[in-house]
């Protein structure tokens, strides 16, 4: 009897270790809002205790924490925006589900992860995956492909590929880069600029944005002729951008309209 007793306090103890903890995460996520509109809002959502949603004058809640310390008082917004709708990718003995969301810009490091940690929070609440993942992009770069802001996975091991198996779930990051760096503004549309291949002495123009096949090669122009900038269109790759230009050539003779590398241009 007395080691039943101690195995229902031992499980009591810990259940409530676990909520206090996840109660600590989620206060942690919603106190990153200065208004106090939105906290009450993302507190009464994730289900935060009163006492731990703070107040309009003392919104900073005394919670002792690693991400706190780190990050207290630099973090002030964690709103984003989901793009289209959660995508279903479950597998026939694991419930999976991806969100795609857009994170504005000027956000410090410490907010980006703060924003992708609440995203995950929100999906797992909402949908209560096996696993779920979060691609963040900033605003207006595309956001079909890689993500340009970072990805959170919030599964078992914190991986996407252990959905299936018992172990306990965290929230890996991995932010990139990308969302930090400075937008190129050096061209425009409607610019002027000169074609230059630094490896040959011509530039080919593609009909299609994404291919360079022979079949796709409307010309083949020498290095330094004239063309006007009609579009930008780029896509991030890895930690970077990777930019092409459409572009009708100008001066005499015949013009053509089509696509160059930005690595073409001058």
């Amino acid at each position: 009897m007395t080691e039943i007793r101690l195995l229902v306090s031992l499980s009591i103890s810990l259940t409530f270790t676990a909520f206090a903890a996840s109660s600590d995460f989620d206060a942690r996520v919603c106190l990153a809002y200065t208004d106090s509109k939105d906290r009450k809002n993302c507190c009464n959502e994730l289900g935060v205790p009163a006492d731990k949603c703070g107040t309009d004058n003392t919104h900073q809640s005394p919670i002792s924490n690693d991400l706190s310390k780190e990050s207290d008082p630099t973090i002030q917004s964690t709103s984003y925006s989901q793009i289209g709708k959660t995508e279903d990718s479950s597998w026939a003995i694991a419930r999976r589900f991806t969100s795609r969301i857009v994170i504005p810009l000027g956000r410090s490091r410490e907010e980006v992860k703060a924003t992708l940690e609440r995203a995950a929070k929100e999906l797992m609440k909402k949908t209560n995956a096996d696993a779920i993942m979060v691609f963040a992009y900033r605003l207006g770069d595309p956001t079909t492909g890689m993500y340009s802001a970072g990805q959170a996975i919030y599964a078992p091991n914190g991986k996407w590929g252990d959905a299936a198996t018992n172990s306990p779930k965290k929230i890996s990051i991995d932010i990139n880069n990308l969302y930090f760096a400075l937008p190129d503004h050096t061209v425009k549309t409607g610019d002027t600029i000169s074609l230059q291949n630094s490896t040959n002495t011509y530039v080919y123009i593609s009909t299609k944005y994404g291919s360079w096949h022979d079949i796709d090669i409307v010309a083949r122009v020498p290095n330094g002729t004239k063309a006007i900038i009609l579009e930008r269109k780029f896509e991030p790759i890895g930690e970077e951008e990777f930019v092409r230009y459409r572009i009708r050539t100008i001066g005499s003779g015949t013009n053509y309209e089509g696509w160059v590398h930005k690595s073409d241009t001058r």
